[in-house]
């Protein structure tokens, strides 16, 4: 497991995750050359067609309405470990999951925001 701050554990698990979610903004100051990244583990998938969609957004100030998007994962259909890398001049990140689907439950996701400590993960694929 990637080492990770307890302090930034973006979502905790404890609720079900079946609509839009907006997660509190977090000051990191700014990312290191390897980048952060997201550590989602999705413990199940239902519904009709369920898709989670994670946005990194980045600012320089706490204010979510100044974000641009750093990045971006719109695949997770199933369940499992799923890392969102992500790199920023920027100090605050904040991260927005989008649901859909028909009657989409992914259960308690679990969102976590590491950095690159025993897992190598390329940063190419998942960036704007």
């Amino acid at each position: 497991m990637p080492v990770s701050d307890a302090n930034l554990i973006l979502r905790s698990g404890t609720a079900v995750l079946s609509a839009d979610s907006i997660l509190a903004v977090k000051d990191i100051k700014m990312t290191p050359i390897k980048g952060d990244a997201l550590l989602l583990i999705v413990p199940k998938a239902a519904g009709t067609t369920p898709r989670l969609a994670v946005y990194v957004r980045a600012s320089s100030s706490s204010n979510p309405d100044s974000t641009e998007t750093v990045t971006m994962r719109n695949d997770i259909t199933a369940a499992g470990e799923y890392v969102v890398p992500f790199v920023t001049n920027k100090r605050y990140i904040e991260t927005f999951l989008d649901v859909s689907g028909t009657s989409p439950n992914f259960s308690k996701v679990k969102v976590y925001l590491i950095h690159n400590v025993g897992r190598e993960w390329k940063r190419t694929e998942n960036f704007l």
